[in-house]
């Protein structure tokens, strides 16, 4: 099925199960802003209800039911006022959602959000630490052999993109559109070797298997690992600048 009309079906399915109820379907993730590094891009929806009471979730088991059956991911369900309680706790997200986001339903719900920068330096070096503790894991896992290896950077890689995205905006530089100048972008900023980046794009987007893969994940942790020093030594003042 094609994704524009998946998309419109996913939402006459919603607007007739919920009617007033359902106030906004939105877009986002990669497919929203034009990097992907599969073949078909996962399709992620934020719902955006009047309630999230138990008789309003009711509703929603057969049009999301439906959705999985598509083999997409679960949608995401807010409130408006969920969306601005969150802002302290998924700055990153809420930030990569309001810059590329595709409403299909209803009103815009991210226009207008400010987020907070002393909230994203920490999400920053938070996410940066816990997803070098998953590449650790998984190269550990991999046992050196190259398929896993590869598989375990192309993941890392698009788990890793949206942190960036927020790393660039907490420093207060202009976010690119697509992920390879965002990983340029911030080690300019940071003062990284970007080659690592590249190869492992390119695993990530080709496969490439004419790479090292090993060699590839040291000079990547490497980079990885004194991006997390920077983040963490950054100081972020209480008006917000960095």
């Amino acid at each position: 099925m094609r994704r524009d009309v998946l998309l419109t079906q996913m939402v006459s399915r919603l607007t007739k199960a919920l009617g007033p109820n359902l106030e906004s379907v939105v877009l986002y993730g990669p497919e929203a802003h034009g990097d992907s590094y599969r073949a078909v891009s996962p399709l992620h929806l934020m719902i955006v209800l009047g309630d999230l009471e138990p008789a309003t979730l009711s509703l929603l088991h057969d049009p999301v039911h439906w959705w999985i059956t598509q083999d997409q991911p679960w949608p995401r369900f807010f409130t408006r006022a969920l969306i601005r309680d969150s802002l302290d706790v998924f700055p990153i997200e809420l930030f990569d959602i309001q810059r590329h986001h595709r409403v299909l339903h209803g009103s815009d719900p991210v226009v207008g959000l400010e987020v907070d920068r002393a909230h994203l330096r920490i999400q920053c070096e938070r996410d940066l630490r816990e997803k070098l503790m998953r590449l650790r894991e998984g190269f550990v896992e991999a046992r050196g052999v190259a398929k896993p290896l590869r598989q375990l950077l192309a993941a890392s890689y698009v788990s890793f993109a949206p942190v960036w995205r927020g790393c660039l905006h907490l420093l207060g530089e202009p976010v690119p559109v697509h992920d390879g100048e965002v990983t340029r972008a911030l080690c300019a900023k940071l003062g990284l070797e970007v080659a690592p980046f590249d190869e492992v794009a390119r695993i990530a987007s080709e496969g490439s298997p004419t790479l090292d893969a090993s060699v590839v994940y040291g000079r990547y942790h490497r980079e990885i690992a004194e991006m997390v020093v920077r983040i963490d030594q950054l100081v972020v003042a209480a008006g917000g600048e960095a």
